[in-house]
């Protein structure tokens, strides 16, 4: 039993210090509330600069709103002028707020925004945006804090006793599809999309594989987040996979975005 919960002490050891050397790794934080929006409500996007250099974002803030996927159809551009640049230093934040159109109500959208470090390329940061329609619902009243744990609830009256599947990334620039109609904005090249799937480092990422129960729903899923004060400032993005119980197609949640608090 010692030998086994030393082993377990150095995989968290190991894990935790992977997760400290990727908290610089991430110049600039999204959040979009709320995390579903309902067609004809206005959304808020939240950007929030993580770089030791102060970050330049266009002047747009937001570019295009694109359908399905990181650089699917445009649905919408947004015009320029006489605007500028803004600078957002380390910690800062800018708030971008738009009403969202009636008519744009398929399930997933992506906001471009574009922005660049120095005298270096133009990097682009592509942002989903989740709209109601009867998909399962993952929430939280709590955001992501150094030495505490977050709870969060899934929702999917339709899919009781499905299997579901929950893990994160630092980035939702590159997504895939689960079946035909649904795809994951978490970026699994991303190294932290590792640290929680297949396999989620013991007592950090819990009860990130289960079973609905017959409401369809749990509230199993939590992250404790470790007392390590470097970790502050991570971009983190969840999002929750299921698999119905009938054999039907995958399905995903919407994704939660933070930035984890000191």
């Amino acid at each position: 039993m010692v030998h086994d919960v030393l082993i377990r002490r150095a995989t968290l050891a190991l894990a935790f210090a992977a997760l400290v050397a990727l908290a610089p790794a991430q110049p600039l934080c999204a959040d979009v509330t709320p995390s579903v929006v309902i067609p004809g409500q206005t959304m808020i996007l939240t950007l929030t600069g993580r770089s030791a250099a102060p970050l330049t974002v266009s002047g747009l803030i937001v570019g295009t709103i694109n359908t399905g996927t990181p650089n699917g159809p445009v649905v919408t551009g947004f015009g320029c002028g006489g605007c500028f640049p803004q600078m957002l230093g380390n910690g800062q934040t800018i708030n971008w707020s738009f009403p969202w159109p009636a008519t744009f109500n398929q399930p997933l959208y992506y906001l471009r925004v574009d922005y660049w470090q120095g005298t270096g390329p133009i990097v682009t940061k592509w942002i989903p945006v989740h709209i109601a329609g009867g998909a399962p619902l993952l929430a939280t009243t709590q955001n992501l804090r150094v030495n505490q744990t977050t709870n969060f609830a899934v929702s999917a009256p339709a899919f009781a006793g499905g299997i579901y599947v929950a893990a994160i990334s630092g980035s939702t620039n590159v997504g895939f599809p689960v079946s035909n109609a649904s795809f994951a904005v978490l970026d699994q090249q991303h190294p932290l999309f590792g640290l929680s799937w297949p396999v989620p480092v013991p007592g950090v990422f819990n009860g990130f594989l289960g079973v609905l129960d017959a409401a369809g729903a749990t509230g199993a899923i939590n992250i404790a987040m470790p007392n390590v004060p470097a970790l502050a400032g991570t971009c983190v993005v969840l999002q929750v996979g299921i698999v119905p119980a009938n054999g039907a197609a995958a399905v995903v949640t919407n994704s939660l975005s933070f930035v984890v608090a000191p």
